[in-house]
């Protein structure tokens, strides 16, 4: 492998390294370019080749996993976890989310709950005691 190739993987990773701790707030290409030492059309094809997903693809994958676990763990309203995993409107959440993950945030939230209560009545029926004959 060549110095640049060495080079660039280093960037990229620690550009993965810097959204995975900064998802939730804006941040350009160009200013991550600069904080990783490469220029943005350098950073986004290194960051492509060496995760397989584009800058922006990777940050709305980190929002939908987090965006994902806080539909369906708590009762916070759609719009404060659209707000609260970085993106700037509800419109927006909606959008980033459908795309990532197939169905709106509340289609997510509806399906997580009935499967939550689906496995909570298979558990409950499980430990029932076996009858005594």
């Amino acid at each position: 492998m060549s110095k640049t190739q060495v080079r660039d993987e280093d960037a990229a990773d620690k550009a993965a390294r810097i959204l995975d701790l900064e998802f939730d707030r804006p941040r350009s290409l160009t200013a991550l370019s600069l904080e990783v030492g490469l220029s943005p059309t350098q950073l986004s094809r290194a960051f492509h080749s060496r995760h397989g997903v584009t800058i922006p693809g990777y940050v709305r994958r980190l929002r939908t996993t987090l965006a994902s676990h806080l539909l369906s763990t708590t009762d916070m309203m759609i719009g404060e976890i659209g707000l609260a995993v970085g993106y700037h409107s509800m419109s927006a959440f909606v959008r980033g989310f459908t795309r990532e993950s197939g169905r709106t945030p509340s289609t997510f939230r509806a399906e997580a709950r009935t499967q939550t209560a689906a496995d909570r009545q298979a558990t409950l029926a499980g430990d029932a005691l076996p009858a005594i004959a």
